[in-house]
């Protein structure tokens, strides 16, 4: 009986260790931010309205994109790659000069000759001596650089591939912001249009209640349905300034996002970045 709690015991230990390392490896995942979904700071923040254009935003979207600009860096990178793969194929070439002032000892050298009359010198100079030299070496033939230096080219025309397609999600995670935040102010419009009709049935209501045309229960109907309509607003609106900051991030992106106005429509911003 003991072995049996015992072997529960474990097995329960396991299976909760096991649950605890999955939540974090998804925690970890999730908090994982994807680089298209912001942007490197730019611009002082106004408290100024921006009459912003889908164009306008697809232009910020593809300067200010932390995706983008990280795709452009790779792209540098694999050209420095590919330069120096291509630096063991080409020859080496090196120079060296070089200058000194000697003095040469004739009698130490063995020189010493003895002239009636004559005085020999047994040091000569100091006098200046120079040295110019050039290094010219070429490795004929080596596969493994030549390996090498295909491959970093090939990476390169890759990163550059990978940057045109960066620029495309770019382009579209921008529009697909831009036209959703546009789709959550209709809607915000239309709900704030059905709470005015809601609101003038409840007052309706009131009235002919007092009048005793209609029952209590009417105005009830009605009073439920005004506070339904005002919980969608609610919602709607909610939903609208998310959107519109998951947009000022995409184009923007700084410590407080900026929340620009849009183009096709009357938007207060909540904060705006100017560049």
């Amino acid at each position: 009986m003991i072995d049996n709690e015992r072997a529960r015991f474990w097995a329960f230990s396991v299976s909760g260790f096991v649950i605890l390392l999955i939540i974090t490896s998804t925690a970890g995942a999730v908090q994982t931010q994807n680089p298209f979904l912001g942007s490197v700071p730019a611009g002082q923040a106004t408290g100024t309205t921006l009459e912003l254009s889908l164009k306008d935003a697809l232009e910020r979207a593809l300067k200010y994109n932390l995706g983008v600009i990280e795709s452009s860096q790779n792209i540098r990178a694999a050209q420095a790659a590919r330069l120096r793969s291509l630096n063991g194929l080409l020859p080496n070439l090196s120079a060296r000069l070089s200058g000194a002032l000697e003095q040469i000892n004739l009698r130490a050298g063995g020189f010493n000759v003895n002239i009636p009359g004559v005085r020999v010198p047994t040091l000569v100079g100091p006098f200046g001596v120079a040295d110019a030299r050039a290094y010219l070496s070429q490795q004929v033939f080596n596969l493994s650089d030549i390996k090498n230096w295909r491959s970093a080219s090939e990476s390169e025309k890759a990163s550059q591939y990978t940057y045109k397609r960066d620029r495309d999600l770019v382009v579209l995670t921008a529009s697909e912001a831009y036209l959703l935040v546009i789709s959550d102010i209709a809607t915000t419009d239309s709900i704030r249009a059905r709470v005015e009709t809601a609101q003038t049935l409840y007052r309706n209501d009131v009235d002919q209640n007092r009048q005793g045309v209609i029952a209590g229960i009417d105005v009830l109907r009605a009073q439920v349905e005004l506070q339904t309509e005002q919980q969608r607003l609610i919602s709607a609106e909610n939903q609208l300034s998310i959107d519109k900051l998951t947009l000022a991030r995409v184009i923007w992106a700084a410590e407080r996002p900026g929340v620009p106005s849009c183009g096709l429509c009357s938007l207060r911003p909540l904060d705006r970045y100017e560049s």
